[in-house]
């Protein structure tokens, strides 16, 4: 298998647990069960911050043992009625602009979160910088953010993947007085550039993983990336090379980035290949310096 920056190991020779196709499976393509659909929503769920009470009971919750030793816990079935109340089947990945798959932790955000470490091993800092995490699902890599000392926002598209999944892995790895240090935010990411455009300009640090397999996504997620980043801040973004079916990947963000006027300089900073599932890569992306 090929190794990445610092000698990091493919997902499933470190993460055998995970690799299953239930696991990875994205509902389209060659793996497809169910084909989405991924065009633009008709409706936007608007962009809201949310607050949730401390947990009555932690869920069960299972150890990720990442580079370096650490160990972040994760919960292991999040008890949310999010199918329930939006009709969808329990099988499904994503919906686009309803459900984008928040309840499972996804192999690009382990791979985030491993670069992450390294680059925190050859010492780089987050403590006391603004990081955002974008469709933060289980908000792994932004929770390892959090444990080097960054103020961090979560995002996910809906308020129940950050109650029953991002805040409770939040509170099953953070001391609960520096819960503080972290925000929930909610909603389409068009509305939450609106929202945030008080802050635009002052992010550190945007971390995302597995969030350019929708085309038509692209111009408010590289909207949101671009307006929100510090001159001198970078984004983070994990993603497959190609994800068949749909067209997103590497290539197309890459390519949508470089016909824009904001467009931001991006470079693949680590590859991760083992020969038999799809190529993954972590694109930088930095402000063009003017």
């Amino acid at each position: 298998s090929t190794q990445s920056h610092g000698g990091v190991q493919t997902v499933a020779n470190r993460f055998p647990e995970f690799c299953t196709a239930e696991m990875f499976k994205f509902d389209f393509g060659e793996e497809c069960q169910i084909t989405p659909d991924i065009s633009p929503p008709s409706t936007v769920i608007p962009a809201q911050f949310q607050s949730f009470p401390p947990l009555a009971v932690q869920p069960s919750t299972a150890v990720l043992t990442l580079n370096h030793g650490v160990q972040v816990r994760y919960v292991i079935k999040p008890q949310s009625d999010l199918h329930k109340t939006y009709g969808i089947q329990h099988d499904t990945d994503v919906v686009c602009g309803v459900y984008e798959g928040g309840l499972k932790l996804w192999e690009c955000a382990i791979d985030l979160s491993q670069h992450l470490l390294e680059l925190l091993h050859i010492g780089d800092s987050l403590d006391g910088k603004k990081v955002l995490e974008i469709g933060c699902g289980h908000g792994i890599p932004g929770i390892i953010a959090m444990l080097n000392g960054a103020d961090v926002t979560f995002q996910d598209l809906n308020a129940e993947v950050l109650d029953s999944t991002t805040h409770a892995n939040v509170t099953a790895n953070i001391p609960s007085h520096r819960h503080t240090q972290c925000r929930y935010i909610s909603g389409d990411w068009g509305s939450i550039a609106s929202m945030l455009s008080s802050e635009a300009g002052t992010f550190d640090l945007i971390l995302t993983a597995d969030t350019l397999y929708n085309v038509s996504s692209y111009p408010r997620l590289h909207e949101l990336i671009s307006s929100l980043l510090k001159p001198s801040g970078q984004a983070l973004l994990a993603t497959k090379r190609y994800y068949f079916g749909v067209g997103g990947g590497t290539n197309s963000f890459v390519d949508y980035n470089s016909r824009q006027a904001s467009a931001m300089h991006i470079d693949v900073v680590a590859s991760f290949e083992d020969g038999k599932s799809n190529i993954r890569d972590i694109l930088r992306a930095r402000p063009t310096q003017t």
